[in-house]
């Protein structure tokens, strides 16, 4: 959902830090990769399932008490990283934060619950109490706990425009890139399957003209869609719109050209639907898929957020219906569309 911006850099300044904004997301991607890996072996092998477990207790008791840290101590390590006045809800990232790591503690819990109880058969079989289901669903409740955090300490939308502005191309396409490593080890790659069966299982597969031609209808039809349900949205609640438009004119900084927004939609396209369509919906299902998928969009926590939930369900269908590939064609053009559109309202309203 894009609106027309004004394409001028906003007098936001952020102090220095001593790594690129994006080092401390891919570090965090990086240790998502390896807990996957051991997940996988966990499936076959008895101490690699435990040491999973002991893992992601881990983490998420980590992800608990650093909420709860932040949260009551004083000055906060969100506060230090802005200059003095930036307006930051501390209280509100801790929460979210402690929240994540709490629910993902009681998956643990009743994962490891489970596999101690395998002595009853309903038990056994519930998905949930593999490895790499755990595993996939505590990651899962810890990032959009992490997104959630970040969108209610940032309350002022003009910061959100600088932090946007200051992620270019190549922390973009390690980013996804990582998403796509995800999808494959968190599928077994090298593990549990080889390559052949690796791509079965995530939907990709070579397309026809047909499926070209329904991939330009449906996009086509998600742009009208998506500016139709933004416009009501917009009409509902005014004041979500200070939000999606800081983060769109953020955007236009970083990939402010015709071949950045085609890049960038590629990929957001490749990244996100190899990871979510292909790999996560038919785990979880359309529904609880398209869910994770909106809340991962931390920069639409407000109305705007069901617009992303529709779309994702819309993206889902696809790949139910047709697979993987159309789906990222179309998220990929759907995408690449609306950055045409706001980058050339842009360049028309700027003086």
């Amino acid at each position: 959902m894009m609106r027309a911006v004004n394409h001028s850099r906003p007098p936001v300044s952020l102090s220095p830090r001593p790594l690129p904004p994006m080092t401390p997301l891919l570090l965090l991607f990086l240790l998502a990769l390896l807990l996957m890996v051991i997940a996988n072996l966990g499936q076959r092998l008895a101490w690699a399932r435990w040491l999973t477990f002991a893992s992601l207790t881990l983490v998420a008791v980590t992800a608990f008490v650093a909420g709860l840290w932040v949260s009551f101590s004083t000055p906060t390590i969100i506060t230090e990283l802005a200059e003095p006045g930036m307006d930051f809800k501390d209280q509100g990232f801790g929460l979210w934060l402690a929240i994540g790591g709490g629910l993902s503690f009681l998956v643990v819990l009743a994962a490891v619950t489970a596999t101690l109880r395998q002595r009853d058969p309903a038990l056994g079989r519930l998905f949930w109490s593999r490895p790499v289901q755990v595993t996939a669903i505590v990651l899962t409740v810890l990032y959009a706990g992490l997104n959630l955090a970040v969108s209610a300490a940032i309350t002022d939308p003009a910061l959100l425009t600088g932090l946007t502005g200051e992620v270019g191309m190549p922390e973009v396409a390690a980013q996804y890139a990582i998403l796509v490593t995800l999808a494959f080890l968190g599928v077994g790659l090298g593990v549990r399957r080889n390559w052949r069966d690796t791509l079965t299982r995530l939907g990709l597969k070579r397309i026809g003209l047909i499926e070209f031609i329904l991939v330009g209808a449906a996009a086509f039809g998600m742009v009208l869609a998506s500016i139709v349900m933004g416009a009501v949205v917009m009409l509902l609640f005014p004041d979500s719109l200070a939000e999606v438009e800081s983060f769109n004119q953020g955007l236009l900084l970083s990939f402010g050209s015709p071949l950045g927004a085609i890049a960038l939609g590629l990929l957001s396209g490749i990244g996100e639907e190899i990871l979510y369509r292909g790999a996560l919906q038919p785990a979880f299902g359309l529904i609880a898929t398209s869910a994770v998928f909106a809340l991962h969009h931390a920069q639409y926590v407000n109305p705007g957020l069901i617009v992303i939930f529709v779309i994702g369900l819309l993206l889902g269908l696809i790949r139910k219906c047709w697979g993987t590939t159309p789906a990222i064609l179309v998220h990929a053009l759907y995408n690449t569309v609306l950055l045409l559109l706001a980058l050339a309202a842009a360049q028309f309203v700027s003086p």
